[in-house]
Protein backbone atom coordinates (compact mmCIF):
# COMPACT_ATOMS: atom_id res chain seq x y z
CA UNK A 1 0.00 0.00 0.00
CA UNK A 2 0.92 3.46 -0.73
CA UNK A 3 2.06 5.53 2.04
CA UNK A 4 1.24 9.65 1.60
CA UNK A 5 2.32 12.24 3.91
CA UNK A 6 2.36 15.97 3.35
CA UNK A 7 4.79 18.92 3.97
CA UNK A 8 3.99 22.17 1.83
CA UNK A 9 7.64 23.01 1.01
CA UNK A 10 8.98 19.72 -0.14
CA UNK A 11 11.15 17.69 1.29
CA UNK A 12 14.69 19.83 0.47
CA UNK A 13 12.91 22.42 2.48
CA UNK A 14 11.33 20.66 5.00
CA UNK A 15 13.08 20.82 8.87
CA UNK A 16 15.70 18.60 9.31
CA UNK A 17 13.45 16.31 11.59
CA UNK A 18 11.02 15.96 9.17
CA UNK A 19 13.54 14.82 6.22
CA UNK A 20 14.89 11.90 8.95
CA UNK A 21 11.25 10.74 9.85
CA UNK A 22 10.81 10.56 5.42
CA UNK A 23 13.97 8.89 5.11
CA UNK A 24 13.07 6.29 8.03
CA UNK A 25 9.89 5.53 6.17
CA UNK A 26 11.64 5.05 2.93
CA UNK A 27 14.42 2.87 4.76
CA UNK A 28 11.12 0.57 6.01
CA UNK A 29 8.65 0.92 3.17
CA UNK A 30 10.23 1.42 0.42
CA UNK A 31 11.30 4.91 -1.99
CA UNK A 32 8.48 3.93 -4.34
CA UNK A 33 6.04 2.98 -1.48
CA UNK A 34 6.33 6.56 0.30
CA UNK A 35 5.01 9.74 -1.42
CA UNK A 36 5.54 12.58 0.24
CA UNK A 37 2.90 15.15 -1.37
CA UNK A 38 4.12 18.97 -1.62
CA UNK A 39 2.97 22.38 -3.47
CA UNK A 40 2.28 22.72 -6.50
CA UNK A 41 0.89 19.23 -6.67
CA UNK A 42 -1.32 19.58 -3.61
CA UNK A 43 -2.19 22.91 -4.60
CA UNK A 44 -3.37 21.35 -8.12
CA UNK A 45 -5.32 18.55 -6.21
CA UNK A 46 -7.15 20.94 -4.06
CA UNK A 47 -8.25 23.52 -6.89
CA UNK A 48 -9.49 20.30 -9.02
CA UNK A 49 -12.30 20.33 -6.45
CA UNK A 50 -13.17 23.87 -6.97
CA UNK A 51 -11.78 25.20 -3.61
CA UNK A 52 -8.99 27.91 -3.62
CA UNK A 53 -5.81 26.31 -1.59
CA UNK A 54 -4.77 29.96 -1.28
CA UNK A 55 -7.49 30.48 0.85
CA UNK A 56 -7.16 27.64 3.43
CA UNK A 57 -4.76 26.81 6.08
CA UNK A 58 -1.91 24.60 5.92
CA UNK A 59 -4.48 22.45 8.74
CA UNK A 60 -7.32 22.13 6.21
CA UNK A 61 -5.37 21.73 3.06
CA UNK A 62 -3.65 18.37 4.32
CA UNK A 63 -7.21 17.03 5.77
CA UNK A 64 -8.44 17.55 1.99
CA UNK A 65 -5.74 15.89 0.89
CA UNK A 66 -5.30 12.55 2.84
CA UNK A 67 -9.22 12.32 1.65
CA UNK A 68 -8.78 12.87 -1.57
CA UNK A 69 -5.46 10.87 -2.13
CA UNK A 70 -7.02 7.84 0.38
CA UNK A 71 -10.56 7.59 -1.73
CA UNK A 72 -8.98 7.72 -5.24
CA UNK A 73 -5.92 5.24 -4.48
CA UNK A 74 -6.73 3.86 -0.90
CA UNK A 75 -3.58 3.29 0.70
CA UNK A 76 -2.30 5.09 4.04
CA UNK A 77 -1.55 8.44 5.49
CA UNK A 78 1.09 9.61 7.45
CA UNK A 79 0.80 13.35 9.06
CA UNK A 80 4.93 14.13 8.37
CA UNK A 81 6.05 13.91 12.53
CA UNK A 82 5.20 10.47 12.52
CA UNK A 83 7.79 7.76 13.34
CA UNK A 84 6.74 4.10 12.71
CA UNK A 85 8.45 1.24 14.97
CA UNK A 86 7.33 -1.26 12.89
CA UNK A 87 6.90 -2.20 9.33
CA UNK A 88 3.16 -1.78 8.42
CA UNK A 89 2.74 -5.22 6.88
CA UNK A 90 3.05 -7.06 10.47
CA UNK A 91 0.06 -4.95 12.03
CA UNK A 92 -2.42 -3.22 9.58
CA UNK A 93 -3.62 -5.92 7.62
CA UNK A 94 -5.17 -7.47 10.72
CA UNK A 95 -6.64 -3.67 11.74
CA UNK A 96 -7.93 -3.68 8.55
CA UNK A 97 -9.95 -6.68 8.70
CA UNK A 98 -13.11 -6.62 7.46
CA UNK A 99 -14.08 -2.93 7.28
CA UNK A 100 -11.45 -2.09 4.81
CA UNK A 101 -10.55 1.02 6.99
CA UNK A 102 -8.75 1.90 9.62
CA UNK A 103 -8.00 5.14 12.15
CA UNK A 104 -6.62 4.86 15.43
CA UNK A 105 -9.89 5.16 18.14
CA UNK A 106 -9.47 8.74 20.25
CA UNK A 107 -10.73 9.01 23.56
CA UNK A 108 -11.14 12.42 23.71
CA UNK A 109 -15.00 12.99 24.21
CA UNK A 110 -15.69 14.90 21.26
CA UNK A 111 -14.18 13.03 18.74
CA UNK A 112 -14.24 9.36 17.87
CA UNK A 113 -11.08 9.15 15.72
CA UNK A 114 -7.48 10.36 15.65
CA UNK A 115 -6.41 11.90 12.06
CA UNK A 116 -2.62 11.54 12.02
CA UNK A 117 -3.10 8.12 10.55
CA UNK A 118 -5.64 6.69 8.28
CA UNK A 119 -5.49 3.81 6.07
CA UNK A 120 -8.16 2.52 3.41
CA UNK A 121 -8.69 -0.07 0.63
CA UNK A 122 -9.22 1.65 -3.06
CA UNK A 123 -12.65 2.34 -3.16
CA UNK A 124 -13.89 2.57 0.86
CA UNK A 125 -17.44 4.20 0.76
CA UNK A 126 -16.80 5.74 4.09
CA UNK A 127 -14.10 7.00 3.12
CA UNK A 128 -15.54 8.68 -0.29
CA UNK A 129 -18.38 9.97 1.74
CA UNK A 130 -16.09 11.80 4.17
CA UNK A 131 -14.10 13.14 1.25
CA UNK A 132 -17.10 14.34 -0.59
CA UNK A 133 -18.88 16.10 2.40
CA UNK A 134 -15.58 17.72 4.04
CA UNK A 135 -14.38 19.02 0.50
CA UNK A 136 -18.35 20.35 -0.03
CA UNK A 137 -18.11 21.87 3.32
CA UNK A 138 -15.23 24.08 2.30
CA UNK A 139 -16.23 24.94 -1.28
CA UNK A 140 -17.49 27.81 0.76
CA UNK A 141 -15.49 29.86 1.83
CA UNK A 142 -14.20 29.66 6.24
CA UNK A 143 -12.20 30.68 8.51
CA UNK A 144 -11.13 28.84 11.64
CA UNK A 145 -13.58 29.92 14.61
CA UNK A 146 -10.57 31.73 16.71
CA UNK A 147 -10.65 34.87 14.44
CA UNK A 148 -14.51 35.17 15.03
CA UNK A 149 -16.09 37.46 17.28
CA UNK A 150 -16.34 36.10 21.09
CA UNK A 151 -20.01 35.78 20.97
CA UNK A 152 -19.69 33.47 17.69
CA UNK A 153 -17.01 31.30 19.30
CA UNK A 154 -18.66 31.41 22.77
CA UNK A 155 -21.71 29.41 20.79
CA UNK A 156 -19.65 27.19 18.93
CA UNK A 157 -18.13 25.74 22.53
CA UNK A 158 -21.49 25.34 23.65
CA UNK A 159 -22.08 23.48 20.29
CA UNK A 160 -19.57 21.52 20.87
CA UNK A 161 -19.81 20.57 24.28
CA UNK A 162 -23.12 19.41 23.41
CA UNK A 163 -23.12 18.02 19.79
CA UNK A 164 -20.03 18.59 17.91
CA UNK A 165 -21.30 16.64 15.18
CA UNK A 166 -23.90 18.97 14.46
CA UNK A 167 -21.59 21.19 13.38
CA UNK A 168 -21.03 19.07 9.77
CA UNK A 169 -24.73 19.79 9.24
CA UNK A 170 -25.33 21.46 6.05
CA UNK A 171 -27.30 23.42 7.94
CA UNK A 172 -25.66 24.23 10.63
CA UNK A 173 -22.84 25.09 8.10
CA UNK A 174 -24.47 27.47 6.34
CA UNK A 175 -25.66 29.62 9.04
CA UNK A 176 -21.68 30.39 9.71
CA UNK A 177 -18.47 30.69 7.94
CA UNK A 178 -16.74 29.77 11.07
CA UNK A 179 -15.21 26.31 11.58
CA UNK A 180 -14.00 24.39 14.74
CA UNK A 181 -10.38 23.33 14.74
CA UNK A 182 -11.50 19.00 14.16
CA UNK A 183 -14.08 20.04 11.74
CA UNK A 184 -13.13 16.86 9.69
CA UNK A 185 -13.20 15.02 12.97
CA UNK A 186 -16.89 16.33 13.38
CA UNK A 187 -17.69 15.59 9.54
CA UNK A 188 -16.46 11.81 10.55
CA UNK A 189 -18.79 11.42 12.82
CA UNK A 190 -21.41 12.51 11.51
CA UNK A 191 -21.35 10.17 8.96
CA UNK A 192 -21.18 7.49 11.01
CA UNK A 193 -23.76 8.65 13.15
CA UNK A 194 -26.54 8.83 10.14
CA UNK A 195 -25.09 6.91 7.33
CA UNK A 196 -26.03 3.39 7.31
CA UNK A 197 -22.90 2.12 5.19
CA UNK A 198 -20.50 4.19 6.89
CA UNK A 199 -21.93 3.81 10.92
CA UNK A 200 -21.71 -0.61 9.33
CA UNK A 201 -18.01 0.14 8.41
CA UNK A 202 -16.81 1.95 11.43
CA UNK A 203 -18.80 -0.56 13.53
CA UNK A 204 -16.97 -3.04 12.06
CA UNK A 205 -13.65 -1.43 12.18
CA UNK A 206 -10.93 -3.00 15.06
CA UNK A 207 -10.40 -0.77 17.41
CA UNK A 208 -7.18 0.61 18.60
CA UNK A 209 -6.47 3.67 21.14
CA UNK A 210 -4.57 6.13 19.84
CA UNK A 211 -3.16 7.42 23.48
CA UNK A 212 0.16 5.02 22.97
CA UNK A 213 1.38 6.56 20.02
CA UNK A 214 1.98 9.95 21.90
CA UNK A 215 3.30 8.24 25.16
CA UNK A 216 7.35 7.91 23.80
CA UNK A 217 6.68 12.10 22.75
CA UNK A 218 5.72 12.93 26.06
CA UNK A 219 8.04 10.98 27.70
CA UNK A 220 11.19 12.11 25.53
CA UNK A 221 9.70 16.00 25.94
CA UNK A 222 9.83 15.33 30.16
CA UNK A 223 13.64 14.64 30.14
CA UNK A 224 14.40 17.11 27.81
CA UNK A 225 15.62 14.68 25.41
CA UNK A 226 17.81 12.45 27.35
CA UNK A 227 15.26 9.58 27.95
CA UNK A 228 16.99 6.64 29.38
CA UNK A 229 17.85 3.81 27.11
CA UNK A 230 15.50 1.49 28.75
CA UNK A 231 12.38 3.57 28.72
CA UNK A 232 13.24 4.70 25.28
CA UNK A 233 13.19 1.03 24.08
CA UNK A 234 9.99 -0.14 25.42
CA UNK A 235 7.94 2.89 24.95
CA UNK A 236 8.96 3.16 21.22
CA UNK A 237 7.82 -1.15 20.99
CA UNK A 238 3.92 -0.73 22.59
CA UNK A 239 2.88 1.48 20.09
CA UNK A 240 3.49 0.99 15.70
CA UNK A 241 3.27 4.10 14.87
CA UNK A 242 4.71 7.43 17.42
CA UNK A 243 3.56 11.06 16.44
CA UNK A 244 6.34 13.72 17.57
CA UNK A 245 6.75 17.04 17.85
CA UNK A 246 8.75 18.39 14.81
CA UNK A 247 8.56 22.40 16.51
CA UNK A 248 11.06 20.51 19.46
CA UNK A 249 13.51 18.98 17.37
CA UNK A 250 16.07 18.89 19.95
CA UNK A 251 14.07 16.88 22.35
CA UNK A 252 14.26 13.82 19.78
CA UNK A 253 17.63 13.73 18.25
CA UNK A 254 18.54 11.01 20.38
CA UNK A 255 15.25 9.05 19.94
CA UNK A 256 16.44 9.36 16.10
CA UNK A 257 19.77 8.79 16.75
CA UNK A 258 18.53 5.33 18.64
CA UNK A 259 16.24 4.35 15.17
CA UNK A 260 18.67 5.21 12.20
CA UNK A 261 21.67 3.27 14.01
CA UNK A 262 19.43 0.39 14.77
CA UNK A 263 17.17 0.03 12.00
CA UNK A 264 18.54 -3.27 11.48
CA UNK A 265 17.41 -4.89 14.23
CA UNK A 266 15.08 -2.67 15.76
CA UNK A 267 12.61 -2.04 12.51
CA UNK A 268 10.80 -5.03 11.66
CA UNK A 269 10.41 -5.43 8.00
CA UNK A 270 8.21 -8.60 6.57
Amino acid sequence: MAVFSFWHQGITHAPGMIQRLQWIWQKTHGTDEVKLIAAPESDDLIADEGIDPARLSMQIRSDILRLLLLAKHGGVWVDATLLPSTHLNTWLPGALGASGFFAFYNEHRDRAISSWFLAAQQGDPLIARWRDAFVEYFRTPRQLNKTAPLWTRAAQELRRAINPASFADPSVAGRSSYYPYFILHYHFDKLVRTDPVCAAIWQQTTKLSGSDAGRLKSACVAANGDLDDETMASLFQASPVHKLNWRKPEKFEKLLNFVEAGLSNRLETP
